[in-house]
């Protein structure tokens, strides 16, 4: 998935399945900064079934009356 903020900011998140019980999850952020240019970060983890599952749970639940 990518979410575009505005021309100068983008979020990349992907869940890749490695097997049954096993996620890569991938977080990249690119930026624009005023004095150094375009910059990026990734971050990269491997989660377990029930901690992608948490992890979806929490995302619910704090955005559930906002969207």
């Amino acid at each position: 998935m990518i979410i575009d903020f505005n021309d100068f900011y983008r979020m990349r998140v992907d869940v890749i399945k490695v097997n049954d019980d096993t996620f890569q999850f991938i977080l990249e952020k690119i930026f624009l900064e005023e004095t150094k240019g375009f910059n990026s970060s990734k971050n990269e983890m491997f989660l377990t079934k029930d901690q992608l599952t948490q992890f979806v749970n929490y995302i619910n639940e704090v955005t559930r009356d906002h969207i």
